[in-house]
């Protein structure tokens, strides 16, 4: 019986050292797991920042693109509406040479004629070419007393002008006419030379005076 219960006590002993055993063995495995929930945080963390400026690269390349896309469009319809605007204008050239000659004859019709019915009909053929070029886009070119623009105007001649100054416009002989910032057909001008020189100022030129 002695015998018996001190087997029971070592094979007690044996369980308690082999469960403080195991203990001990599963320890370091906890530790480790530990750690590694630990360091896991850190590496979520480091990733969803790379994501993030990966994300961000590729925003700033689609926006640059779409700004890129969005210049070429802007720059095709430009073209498109400068070549729209220049085929109007060389269609209605030739109106524009009509449209001249009507406004050089109107001013030369003798009052007593401007109720006959031949006037009216062509003072309303001025009129209604005149809206016609205006409403395709033509805009006509202000030229009398501006200063003289080589882009806009063609000088025709010089002449003296008691009023403006040198340099600008002191007549037109035929109107200019601009598409927007594109000149069509440049103006016809005479460009003032200034004030004339009196005849007799006084002064004493080379050559005169008492001999």
């Amino acid at each position: 019986m002695q015998s018996e219960a001190s087997q029971h006590v070592e094979t007690e002993g044996d369980t308690a050292s082999g469960t403080n055993g195991a203990a001990q063995a599963s320890t370091p495995g906890a530790t480790n797991t530990k750690d590694a929930a630990a360091e896991a945080p850190t590496t979520v963390e480091e990733e969803l920042a790379a994501a993030h400026r990966e994300a961000e690269e590729y925003r700033g390349l689609l926006q640059r693109e779409r700004a890129d896309f969005i210049n070429y469009r802007r720059r095709v319809d430009a073209e498109r509406s400068g070549q729209l605007a220049q085929a109007r204008a060389d269609a209605l050239m030739p109106i524009l040479s009509v449209l001249d000659d009507l406004e050089r004859a109107a001013p030369d019709v003798p009052e007593e004629l401007r109720e006959q019915p031949w006037v009216k009909g062509m003072l309303l053929i001025l009129d209604k070419l005149a809206g016609a070029v205006q409403a395709a886009g033509l805009e006509r070119i202000e030229a009398l007393g501006e200063p003289f623009d080589p882009y806009a105007h063609e000088a025709f001649m010089y002449q003296p002008h008691e009023e403006i100054p040198a340099g600008n416009v002191s007549s037109v002989m035929r109107p200019g006419y601009r598409v927007g910032d594109r000149v069509v057909r440049p103006a016809q001008v005479a460009v003032s030379q200034g004030k004339p020189e009196a005849e007799g100022d006084g002064k004493v030129r080379e050559g005169d005076g008492a001999s």
